[in-house]
């Protein structure tokens, strides 16, 4: 919680790895989270699945937004290009990425879509 209220009070100047991490992973990742787990909770699915779920929106929402700071290019946000050159944000990406998978894979061919998804969002980098 509080990842938006902290973005809106972002100071590029006074960034850190940690600040924008924890903002990445309050704000966007947060809702990303969210997105995977809660169809799970409302199905009853297991509680390994609803673990699954939660880590791969986690993966795939960190994943996302770093990849939105890369097509941005605007490090006076609140950026991983603030904290890291573009080499470091896109071996973070590919992390996340294998993170997001690895949840996947924990749902063998039922977890295709999720794969596609991780699969995608670096696809979104030129």
């Amino acid at each position: 919680m509080g990842g938006e209220v902290d973005y809106l009070a972002f100071r590029a100047e006074q960034a850190t790895a940690l600040m924008v991490s924890s903002i990445h992973e309050r704000k966007t990742a947060a809702l990303f989270r969210f997105c995977a787990w809660a169809p799970g909770a409302l199905a009853g699915r297991p509680a390994r699945e609803l673990e699954l779920l939660d880590r791969f929106g986690l993966a795939y929402g960190l994943a996302f937004q770093l990849v939105d700071d890369l097509l941005d290019d605007d490090p006076q946000e609140c950026s991983i290009l603030r904290v890291c050159d573009a080499a470091a944000a896109r071996a973070r990406v590919s992390s996340e990425v294998a993170e997001a998978m690895d949840a996947a894979e924990g749902f063998g061919r039922s977890g295709l879509h999720l794969r596609g998804l991780a699969s995608a969002v670096s696809g979104r980098l030129p």
